[in-house]
């Protein structure tokens, strides 16, 4: 095997176009000045793959600088267009926002974090600190402690161990023990909760979506305020509804 076919061996010039890219999503458009303050790269270079990126469409040069086009909203819609999960839990998503006037999510594990697929707003719903295709640290969310309390116990500790165990709040579980408790929690009442674990003043509730094989392939959860998600519908109803509409895309996802 040569040094050039090494399995491992970055793609060096497409790195640089995609840490490009992740540049400008974070910002409405940049000049080329700013960005050679934040990328690592000569200003030629940098340059030098915008131009590529603008002629294959990902791209666009403005008045006062560059943003990325619509065609990478087109990537992501029918990335998710063609998820299984996504299409068959769409409308009950919708269905239990409308029912419950919450926030109700679609999520899925890609690359040992938690990611919303899909999200619908009920008429109570407040402001979110998550949105559509962000990556999550798994343990921080209702939906991904679901997901994880059904996968294998090897990719869960390899999971801990890419991504570790952050703490964003005092109520956090940053302890690995801890965690695997609280998992075993999860698979004997079948709900996830995050009580303040994501975000201060939130709560959600999450259970997973698995396969005729008992894995998780995703998990639909419900968030809101502590204050409302509270006391018997926190604990009891909510987990009611949540368990109904697993089950029900469970049974589309088999004979679909």
């Amino acid at each position: 095997m040569t040094a050039d076919s090494g399995p491992s061996r970055p793609v060096t010039t497409l790195e640089k176009a995609v840490e490009i890219v992740e540049l400008l999503k974070g910002e409405d458009e940049l000049e080329l000045r700013d960005m050679t303050t934040e990328l690592p790269y000569a200003k030629s270079t940098i340059h030098r793959h915008l131009e590529t990126l603008i002629d294959t469409g990902y791209v666009l040069r403005t008045e006062r600088g560059y943003r990325l086009s619509l065609k990478t909203l087109d990537v992501g819609i029918q990335t998710r267009r063609n998820h299984a999960l996504y299409s068959v839990a769409k409308e009950r998503v919708d269905a239990l926002a409308k029912e419950t006037g919450e926030k109700v999510w679609c999520v899925i594990e890609e690359n040992g974090m938690a990611v919303p697929i899909y999200g619908h707003s009920g008429e109570n719903t407040v402001q979110s600190n998550v949105s559509v295709g962000e990556h999550v640290p798994m343990h921080q969310m209702a939906a991904g402690k679901a997901i994880l309390a059904y996968l294998p116990d090897e990719r869960v500790e390899s999971i801990i161990e890419q991504h570790s165990l952050a703490k964003v709040t005092e109520n956090t579980i940053s302890d690995p023990e801890t965690l695997y408790e609280e998992l075993s929690r999860i698979r004997e009442k079948e709900v996830a909760f995050n009580r303040e674990e994501s975000g201060y003043r939130l709560h959600g509730a999450g259970t997973a979506v698995r396969n005729e094989e008992d894995v998780a392939i995703g998990a639909i959860s419900v968030s809101g305020p502590a204050r409302r998600l509270q006391g018997e519908l926190f604990s009891e109803k909510l987990p009611r509804q949540l368990l109904e509409i697993a089950s029900d895309i469970e049974i589309d996802l088999l004979y679909s």
